[in-house]
């Protein structure tokens, strides 16, 4: 006998493994990517860069020791990805809400 435990983690191949959710979040709040891992931040900004509230569609930026150095001999590139204090543009749309 095994015991199986599913768990959702949101990642992309410039942030291994950025959130988590615990199973019980997979039913219970359909289309979550849960929380960041620990060391790792997570903000959705608008087209300005600017937080947006809770509720707010936004693009999720990520920071932390996950994120990747640079696309190999491609700096303007990179430069488009990250913003200069390191945070990820993901390009990825969510919104945030409350934990309860």
């Amino acid at each position: 006998m095994f015991l199986l435990i599913l768990q959702d983690v949101y990642g992309l191949s410039e942030f291994y493994e950025a959130s988590s959710s615990k199973f019980g979040d997979m039913l219970s709040k359909p289309m979550t990517i849960g929380r960041p891992f620990v060391n790792t931040e997570a903000k959705i900004v608008d087209e300005e860069d600017r937080i947006v509230p809770r509720n707010t569609r936004g693009e999720l930026y990520l920071r932390g020791p996950g994120v990747f150095t640079e696309y190999l001999g491609q700096p303007e590139l990179t430069k488009r990805a990250k913003t200069a204090d390191g945070w990820l543009k993901t390009g990825s749309v969510f919104s945030s809400v409350s934990q309860s």
